[in-house]
């Protein structure tokens, strides 16, 4: 497993609060895959920055489990009895708003522990915020289903009605219990800003902040000469989300038009791909590697050497993939639009480009503007790993997450104790 570390002199100072715990309320497995990225990862950038933390899952224990893994019943997890028997004094738990989650929630607050809240969302989360966002992205699901239209006013209608007497009353309420909602791109924080807002006011405004995605700190440019190489990387099999139709067919004419570059597609491979593979040119079939699956290592010394991440999802909360490869020192290429709202910020430091929409024309000529900045040398892997490593390894986002919770003010004895649930 590679090590989650950082030399000290490196990290911001920061002011530690005694021991946390990170919390997925699933059954994952709790491997070294586990703690490569999300909760598990964060949880041992905690450690790097000299905070004691483990990370929770739920399930029966398995073989493969990381000795830093707590496994836990849920039925546990709502007992505010278990929460302060663990000494905790913040948690950071992801619920992604379900109503089944927040009496974990409640029971961490009961608890006396600083509670953060993870939103894994790109910011189109509600038509009370970024509503014509929030239309699109309905239309574009409801689009691939039987009966399009009918499928698209019945969302409509319900997202405009019971949706907000119930899912979101729901997560108001989960709102309510945080210290803290940790957001994890800029569009978004804006946008969970203004739902905040409405919920409850400036005070509520307040606890939304950004705390993104924590990338592992082995991603990071060793100095390896970048080459013309496009990299993707995705589980393929996911159509709606990952669209590898559109991925194939700007690939083919970015690469038809630049014999000098190649490309290198990462992940569960679609049947579709291999498909589309074979029926290239021999010239350009020659400089596109479908290599699925491959370890941690093989990928960081792929990412030093590529120059461009490419990104043809229709939606995503981060792109964490993205997010590797800048801290490779490599730019992104990508869609701008609501439902992919962190290529926005992945872009800002000159650092990528992106198209109007997700179209394959327009992501081929947006990958063709990018080739054009790397060939006039208007892209340095080595600011580019410098900046966005500063701000995405985990940690740099631990620390950051501490900063937030040391600077809350102090609460008063009664929310401190709470009402135990358990």
């Amino acid at each position: 497993m590679l090590d989650e570390s950082e030399p000290a002199a490196t990290l911001p100072a920061v002011t530690t609060l005694g021991s946390w715990l990170t919390c997925a309320p699933q059954d994952f497995d709790g491997d070294e895959t586990f703690f490569a990225r999300d909760t598990g990862l964060l949880s041992h950038g905690l450690v790097t920055c000299g905070v004691s933390s483990k990370a929770i899952l739920i399930g029966a224990p398995r073989p493969n489990d990381a000795p830093d893994l707590l496994r836990v019943p849920l039925s546990d997890l709502v007992r505010a009895d278990w929460w302060r028997e663990q000494g905790a004094e913040a948690v950071v738990l992801q619920t992604w708003s379900w109503r089944s989650l927040t009496p974990v929630a409640a029971a961490v607050r009961a608890a006396g522990c600083r509670l953060v809240l993870i939103q894994d969302s790109s910011g189109v989360t509600s038509p009370l915020v970024g509503w014509m966002d929030w239309v699109r992205q309905m239309w574009y699901f409801s689009r691939r289903e039987k009966w399009p239209l009918p499928r698209f006013l019945l969302r409509f209608v319900h997202s405009h009605t019971i949706r907000l007497f119930r899912f979101e009353r729901e997560r108001a309420a989960q709102f309510a219990l945080a210290d803290l909602l940790a957001v994890p791109s800029p569009p978004a924080v804006r946008r969970f800003r203004q739902l905040s807002r409405r919920f409850g006011g400036e005070a509520w405004e307040r606890k939304v902040q950004l705390i993104p995605h924590p990338i592992a700190s082995w991603f990071s440019w060793d100095g390896t000469p970048k080459e013309n190489r496009v990299t993707a990387i995705g589980r393929w099999k996911d159509f709606p989300q990952k669209r590898p139709d559109i991925l194939s067919a700007a690939l083919t004419e970015f690469l038809i038009a630049h014999p000098g570059w190649a490309a290198d597609l990462f992940g569960t491979l679609d049947e579709s791909l291999q498909t589309w593979h074979a029926g290239l040119p021999a010239d350009v079939a020659r400089r596109v590697i479908l290599h699925g699956h491959v370890s941690s290592l093989e990928l960081v010394a792929h990412l030093n050497r590529t120059k461009i991440v490419f990104c043809s999802s229709a939606y995503e909360s981060f792109h964490i993939a993205s997010g590797e490869g800048l801290c490779s020192g490599a730019s992104v290429v990508g869609t701008d639009a609501g439902m992919t709202a962190s290529h926005r910020w992945f872009v800002s430091e000159e650092s990528g480009t992106l198209a109007e929409k997700l179209d394959a024309g327009l992501l081929a000529a947006a990958l063709a503007t990018e080739a054009d900045h790397w060939q006039q040398g208007h892209r340095d892997p080595s600011a580019i790993s410098a900046t966005w490593s500063a701000r995405l390894h985990a940690p740099q986002v631990a620390a950051e997450l501490i900063r937030q919770i040391a600077n809350l003010p102090s609460e008063s004895p009664e929310r401190a104790k709470g009402d135990s649930p358990g």
